[in-house]
């Protein structure tokens, strides 16, 4: 139950980063969270979401990603792709998540870090990093290979954005297509 609290703890603290300077409306366009406890934001045309695993050494992996392309078509030459991708990057890497077939798959950049404390900056240029090459590369990657960006992706399967209000944390409400819509407009 430590641990829970701990990333608890931790969880608000990144919240409250991301929360600087944006006003209560800003915050509910922009910040929410999964059933699981992660944290979802709204990064331009993408969602970056921010997971949090403690380790049995007491410190905590951060773990930021974005799921780039969904139901793409998988083959040798996407794979290739991301495969040098992946090895020209700096920080982070190019994942594939397949589904039951094997044949379509939806591509994910993240990168991950352990922490003992937060700090602030590391933190920013993080999520902005997984951002901006979540921005670029699902565009690139469409262009190339396909599937759907995640705004096609939630209008062709229906799916509502829960969030849930981030200080405080006292409810939770829905976002529905249209508000999704007009983040993305």
């Amino acid at each position: 139950m430590g641990k829970d609290k701990g990333l608890d703890s931790l969880r608000n603290q990144l919240i409250g980063i991301l929360s600087e300077g944006k006003s209560k409306k800003e915050l509910e366009k922009f910040l929410f969270l999964h059933e699981d406890g992660e944290i979802g934001t709204f990064f331009d045309k993408n969602i970056v979401n921010i997971n949090l695993v403690a380790s049995e050494d007491g410190t905590t992996i951060i773990n930021i990603y974005s799921n780039l392309i969904f139901n793409i078509p998988v083959d040798s030459k996407m794979l290739a792709y991301l495969l040098q991708l992946n090895s020209q990057s700096l920080t982070g890497a190019f994942n594939i998540l397949f589904n039951d077939e094997g044949n379509e798959g939806i591509v994910s950049f993240s990168y991950a870090y352990m922490i003992n404390t937060v700090d602030k900056e590391i933190f920013i240029k993080s999520f902005f990093t997984v951002g901006q090459i979540a921005n670029y590369y699902a565009k690139e990657i469409k262009s190339k290979f396909g599937g759907l960006t995640i705004k096609e992706y939630i209008e062709s399967e229906g799916i509502e954005v829960s969030s849930k209000k981030s200080k405080g944390g006292k409810h939770s409400e829905k976002q529905g297509e249209s508000e999704i819509k007009e983040v993305w407009e």
